[in-house]
């Protein structure tokens, strides 16, 4: 039986010495670049959405834009992860990254929201450790149970016409990531081990640039002649 080897286990092949040259690089094959997304979901199409999910969704899309956590980090949030003093720690799940998100007044009232939904039991007593997401197994959601979830209210939100378009989870991501001051606070907030794959993949949409003027007095101005 025969083996077709594809580029990357030629590219294996090459980097462990195996080979002497890469034949698809030799022959002109180049791999197509994977085109990054560029949907950028507006304030308005994420307000229309919200009208259609339940709190514990809506509290999710809330930690999220304020986050830009992944969802798989999203979903393994527990009680654990939460001080109210220090704020949420959280070590990503694909880059290996610690970040630190600092306790601020509106994050503290999403944490609220999740812990009186999810941080009691029914009879009102203090759990000892709670996920942010459960089902209404008292299970924190697995991956493709909150894809399932996702969608059901995708379509209610486009079905019902206040929403046009219908946008990703991970968009969510992105939106955080474009409203962030600078491409550094926007690296930062994502735990990328890379700027440019923040760069590349997560800042839509426009960069905000200040132009230079003759007229700027400030420290970092650059000398623009008169003529």
């Amino acid at each position: 039986m025969s083996t077709v080897l594809g580029e990357d286990h030629m590219t294996a092949a090459f980097n462990w010495g195996i080979i002497e040259e890469q034949p698809f690089l030799k022959a002109g094959i180049k791999k197509n670049p994977e085109k990054p997304r560029d949907r950028l979901v507006t304030d308005e199409e994420v307000a229309a959405f919200l009208k259609h999910v339940p709190e514990w969704l809506n509290l999710y899309i809330q930690l999220k834009l304020a986050t830009g956590l992944r969802q798989r980090d999203m979903l393994r949030l527990d009680n654990t992860h939460w001080n109210a003093l220090e704020g949420l720690r959280v070590g990503t799940s694909k880059t290996s990254v610690r970040i630190n998100f600092e306790s601020t007044q509106h994050l503290s009232d999403i944490v609220n929201g999740i812990k009186q939904l999810n941080g009691y039991t029914s009879r009102g007593a203090r759990k000892f450790k709670w996920h942010f997401f459960m089902s209404r197994l008292n299970k924190p959601y697995t991956e493709g149970g909150f894809e399932t979830m996702w969608r059901r209210y995708m379509d209610k939100a486009i079905s019902s016409g206040d929403l046009k378009e219908r946008f990703q989870e991970r968009d969510l991501r992105a939106k955080a990531a474009t409203q962030c001051e600078s491409l550094v606070q926007a690296f930062e907030l994502l735990g990328h081990k890379n700027i440019s794959t923040t760069k590349k993949v997560y800042r839509r949409g426009y960069s905000k640039v200040k132009p230079l003027s003759p007229y700027d007095d400030s420290d970092n101005e650059q000398n623009i002649e008169k003529k």
